[in-house]
Parts: structure tokens; C-alpha cells; sequence
């Protein structure tokens, strides 16, 4: 699967719109693509979707992979790869949408500097299945966030703890307040997002949790 766009109107003086659409056509085509799971195709670069993120509003090269680095580079109609995902993706994903009736309620919530927990607190009397923590640094957060996240883990709430930087990750750290949530490595508190909505289909176990963040 092979994912493009445009950064410039089509009406513009260099439109990048029908050059990434035919890499992308390119790509999608190309045996060398077979088995490298969803990308991303815009200014020459070959992105994967699991660390692929927008970094600029406006520029032709808005699209990078912060953590990982591109997957290769489009030349001459022709992909060259340096690289691919060891992670679980497409074909091979536990993941079945067919069987999937209804989607658990998830949100985001950022951590700042005297961040209180009303949003935290709001979002757990509401009902929400999970929520994604996109704390500070390496995912901190304050203690009235902790004791709040005590309370809704013990109601069922599941919480995964990500960064708003945007390079270097999540992982389980001995200073964190409370060890038992999942960590989201790499992912985006966005695609934590995606990926913590799936997760509870298929159980609701922080251990469970964390195996998928860290196979896929």
C-alpha cells in the first residue's frame, strides 16, 4: 500500500502533486515493494507508516521519518530500498476488521508545565476505553496525572504513555510514578491513538497492551 499527496496546489508553479503520484504509482508497481508494508511517497522519499509524521506546514519535504530515517528514495521511476520494517504489519497483523463491530473510545491527553487533571479526570467519568498520555520528555507526567490514572485503571480506563517530542521515544523508565502502563516506543501519541484503539479489541491486559506496541 502506497500512500501520496501534494504540498502544493495543482495550479501552482512547481505543483509536487503529479511527480508524487507518479513515484508512487512507481512504487506500488515495483516487485522490490512486495512484502515492505504501508509507505509513504512524497519529495523522492520512501517513508514508512509507522514512523513517517509531518514535520512542516508548508515545505515540499513536510514528511520525514524522525526516529528511523526514510525506507530509500525514489530515482528514475525506480525505488531504492536501504532499509524495511522488522515490525508486524499488513498481511501479517493479528488485526481483522471484518470481525470488529465497534471501535473502543480513545483520546489523547498532553502534559504540561502545571498541567492539572480536569480533561484527565472529565475523560474517565465519560466512559473512554483508553487514553494516550503524550507526557513530557520521556512521557512524564505530574502526580495529581498519576493519582488520577490510579483511579481510572482501577475503573477499567487503559493509559499508554508517549512523548511530545517529536524523536527518541517511550520506554519504561524506574522514575515513572506508576510502571503498570503500556509504553508507545516510537509511535506518535496519534498513531498510539490507532493502535491502542485495536489493541483493546482484542484485550484490555497492560501486559496484553504492551505486547502489540511492541510487535507492531
Amino acid at each position: 500500500i502506497v500512500l501520496t499527496g501534494s504540498m502544493r496546489p495543482s495550479t501552482s508553479l512547481s505543483a509536487d502533486g503529479p511527480f508524487n503520484l507518479y513515484n508512487a504509482v512507481a512504487l506500488a508497481s515495483s516487485p522490490a515493494s512486495a512484502g515492505k508494508g504501508v509507505m509513504v511517497v512524497m519529495n523522492d522519499f520512501i517513508l514508512s507508516a509507522d514512523d513517517v509524521t509531518k514535520t512542516h506546514t508548508l515545505n515540499t519535504d513536510a514528511f520525514s521519518c524522525p526516529n528511523l530515517g526514510p525506507m530509500g528514495y525514489m530515482r528514475d521511476g525506480k525505488p531504492v530500498f536501504f532499509r524495511e520494517s522488522i515490525l508486524r504489519h499488513t498481511t501479517n497483523s493479528e488485526f481483522d476488521i471484518t470481525n470488529i463491530k465497534e471501535l473502543p473510545q480513545v483520546e489523547i491527553l498532553y502534559s504540561y508545565a502545571f498541567s492539572s487533571a480536569i480533561g484527565l479526570r472529565a475523560f474517565i467519568d465519560y466512559g473512554v476505553k483508553g487514553i494516550i498520555i503524550a507526557g513530557v520528555g520521556h512521557g512524564n507526567y505530574n502526580r495529581e496525572y498519576a493519582k488520577e490514572m490510579e483511579r481510572g485503571y482501577s475503573a477499567g480506563v487503559r493509559f499508554v504513555r508517549t512523548s511530545r517530542i517529536i524523536r527518541g521515544g517511550v520506554d519504561k523508565a524506574a522514575e515513572e510514578f506508576d510502571l503498570k502502563h503500556p509504553v508507545a516506543r516510537l509511535k506518535s501519541p496519534q498513531k498510539a491513538r490507532i493502535l491502542l484503539i485495536l489493541a483493546l479489541t482484542k484485550g484490555s491486559t497492560s501486559s496484553e497492551i504492551q505486547r502489540i506496541f511492541d510487535e507492531y
